[in-house]
Parts: C-alpha cells; structure tokens; sequence
C-alpha cells in the first residue's frame, strides 16, 4: 500500500471516529506512553512516527535551532506546515508531553504551546530503585486522573484489562 493512500485511510478513520465523540490524544513516538491507558480512557492514540522530511525539519526552525534531532523537528515541521496528506493532524486534541530526551520535551512543549494543542504531562523516571517505582506509580495515577477528568467519566477496570489484551495482542503479531 502506497504511504498516501494509508494516511489517507488513517485521516479517514479518525475523522469518523471523532464523528462518534472520540477525543485523538497524540504523543512522539519514542516516548514511553501506556497507549493502553488511553485507549481504555477512550481516547484514540496517535503515535507520531514521521521524520526525515527536510522541508518539515527547515519549517521547524523558527522554533528549535536546526541542531536539534531530526525527528523532533520533524514532528514540529508537521504541525507547522500540515501538508495536505497529513490534514488529519487538526483533529488532534491533545498532546502528552513527556520525557524520553530534552528535544521531545521541547517539541512537544512547542506543539502544544504554539499549535493550540491541550497538553497532558506524563513523565517518567530513568532510575530503577524504590522511590522511581513510587514515582511511577504517582505518574500514572496522575495520568488516569487528567484522562477521566477530560472525559468525565472513570476508566473501567474491565475495559483497561481488555485494553492491555489487545495491546499484547498486537504487539506479539
């Protein structure tokens, strides 16, 4: 399947899944986000997985020195230029900002700041010791705690386990 025809599919769908009231909650793809989370919270996650463009790295200049990695100016560069097979990015409503390096922060700080985009913060810690769990822990309660505030409604246990199943799933095939 040719890249066009697939983004256009993928615009398609999350147009007619913001028809039936779904929120789209994007975040970079490298960061570590529990898509199932979201997913159990109703939210349609979108993983931003495009970089390389040298037109969508020089559109994000105005924000971020062209030092920065290529893939954080490319998600900027995105947002920025929205070329038309990737229109569906005015559907997003939110954005996680998180922390898997310095340029994410900065890239999603600048969408969300710039792009009008609400922002939900989810950071992690990169130590594995007693008080990083406990961190963790604090984090995603914190997260749950944004999701249901945005939607109104508490995340349902059953449906985070059946979320969880379909993520494994997915990630086996």
């Amino acid at each position: 399947m040719d890249k066009s025809k697939l983004l256009s599919d993928y615009a398609i769908f999350l147009r007619e899944k913001k028809e039936e009231g779904k929120k789209v909650i994007a975040f970079i793809s490298h960061d570590n986000i529990p898509e199932e989370l979201l997913d159990a919270a109703g939210f349609i996650p979108l993983r931003l997985i495009f970089a390389g463009n040298d037109d969508l790295m020089d559109a994000s200049h105005d924000f971020l020195p062209p030092s920065t990695c290529a893939f954080a100016q490319s998600c900027i560069g995105l947002f920025s230029e929205k070329p038309d097979q990737y229109g569906f990015l005015d559907l997003v409503d939110f954005f996680i900002v998180s922390n898997h390096c310095v340029s994410d922060i900065c890239a999603s700080e600048i969408i969300s700041r710039y792009f009008n985009i609400q922002k939900v913060d989810f950071y992690l810690s990169y130590t594995q010791n007693e008080n990083s769990l406990k961190y963790f822990k604090l984090e995603i309660a914190n997260l749950i705690k944004q999701l249901e505030q945005i939607q109104g409604n508490a995340i349902n246990s059953e449906v985070l386990l059946n979320s969880i199943k379909k993520y494994n799933n997915f990630k086996k095939k």
